[in-house]
């Protein structure tokens, strides 16, 4: 028997404060708990190959979380058969399921960390009904034709509410096509929060709405990141207006950024969010290496303890980081987001992204087919678990993902290298586990 078995390389084992100590596997996560007497019959297995010695029950455990694996298997041509899968699910638009549509680069923010006014500056272009209609179609003819599950419309910016003509125009038709073809995909506002549209409130009413407002904190921190584009402090406008929205009955989730000016506010945001009613907060840091990046140790800290009252005020708090340390049991997907395969994000002028915060556009809304066999889109939709270059054998790998590929790509124009969130997402990894997760062996 000994022969037949061996540990998978990608089998992690790392000690905890209290003696025991995690293992999983670094690609597909199975995490759990183990006491110094399992731990003991890993290592001799690890050093004889033997598996006499490892219990019986443990041991079949072991091998169905794929931490002790059949000589046999190849676990590396498994990562890379399944990547050319995802490349193949591109064709004829199997894999998309999320439209996003940036419908004007024009903001009445001026954020101090945005990406997209450093992309945009020059430039304040509006998208007309025309383009809009188009991307509809060919979404609706899409997710009709292969039967998409939980298909999503995101209306992005800038500011969308800037563009109210084109929303009241966009909402009717998505009205006409959700009773035609019997859809009802989620509607997303991804808004700053400042603009009512009252105009727009009784189709947005009709639809599957959310509305995601970013919030970087209540008074005073809200406003060290974000003020209008004249300078004037711009809390108070969104204030008032998520009182109406919640009034209106939306389903609203709150997005922050967090940076060195508003990091000491977060918990003090989640109070806030309680108190008005809303019971989702996601939240994220700035890119690494900006220079409104909060110190790492700190931020850790800071995300714990949000997690704690996030729990005690019944609020649902979301982040990379937690996706990627909950992924320690079961990895939910070999790809790190949308923007590989699954996204496409429209400009206003019909050409198409992989999502927002790429910088390079692929290709056009109405030769949808080219997007599809783009060498560039092609060559990204590969990149997942297993095909992610320098981050092979990363003991997060399978849960991170590469990190974000936008950040990756833009920063150094080639997909072989690392995320500059790495150490911060390995650091977070494992101070989220030691401190939320309990399960052991008997």
């Amino acid at each position: 028997m000994s022969v037949n078995l061996k540990i998978s390389k990608y089998t992690q084992v790392i000690p905890t404060k209290n003696g025991q100590f995690f293992i999983f596997n670094s690609r597909y996560g199975n995490l759990v708990r183990i006491n110094g007497k399992s731990f003991a019959q890993l290592s001799n297995f690890v050093k004889t190959g033997n598996v006499s010695h490892i219990d019986a029950k443990l041991l079949d455990d072991f091998t169905k979380r794929g931490f002790i694996l059949s000589q046999n298997i190849n676990e590396d041509r498994l990562y890379l058969e399944n990547s050319h899968k995802l490349a193949e699910g591109l064709k004829d638009g199997k894999s998309w399921n999320f439209l996003r549509l940036t419908i004007t680069e024009d903001c009445n923010l001026k954020c101090n960390y945005c990406y997209f006014i450093k992309q945009t500056r020059k430039t304040k272009k509006y998208m007309p009904f025309d383009i809009a209609q188009t991307a509809l179609s060919k979404f609706y003819n899409n997710i009709e034709k292969h039967n998409i599950l939980n298909p999503i419309i995101w209306f992005f910016g800038g500011e969308p509410f800037l563009n109210i003509g084109l929303l009241k125009r966009a909402t009717s038709k998505i009205k006409e096509y959700n009773t035609k073809l019997k859809k009802n995909p989620e509607i997303a506002f991804i808004t700053n929060g400042t603009i009512y549209p009252t105009k727009l409130i009784q189709n947005m009413k009709q639809l599957n709405t959310a509305i995601n407002i970013s919030l970087d904190g209540a008074e005073p921190f809200y406003n060290s990141n974000r003020i209008y584009s004249n300078g004037v402090n711009s809390f108070y406008s969104i204030d008032r207006n998520i009182k109406r929205f919640v009034k209106d009955n939306f389903k609203i989730r709150i997005n922050c950024v967090v940076t060195r000016n508003n990091i000491d506010g977060i918990i003090d945001l989640i109070d806030y969010c309680h108190d008005k009613g809303i019971n989702f907060i996601n939240i994220d840091s700035v890119s690494l290496g900006s220079n409104l990046q909060a110190d790492t140790d700190k931020l850790i800290d800071i995300l714990l303890e949000a997690m704690e009252r996030a729990t005690k005020r019944n609020i649902m708090l979301t982040g990379f980081w937690r996706d990627i340390a909950e992924q320690m049991e079961t990895p939910t997907s070999v790809k790190f987001c949308q923007g590989a395969g699954n996204e496409i994000d429209v400009q206003p002028n019909g050409k198409i992204k992989l999502c927002s915060a790429f910088k390079n556009t692929v290709g056009h809304i109405s030769q949808l087919e080219e997007f599809y066999s783009h060498p560039e889109v092609i060559k990204i939709s590969k990149r997942s678990v297993g095909n992610l270059g320098p981050c092979d054998g990363c003991v997060i790998e399978g849960m991170c993902k590469g990190g974000c590929v936008a950040e990756v790509y833009n920063e150094n124009k080639t997909l072989n290298t690392k995320p500059s969130e790495c150490e911060f997402f390995q650091k977070m990894t494992m101070a989220y586990i030691n401190k939320y997760y309990y399960p052991e062996y008997a």
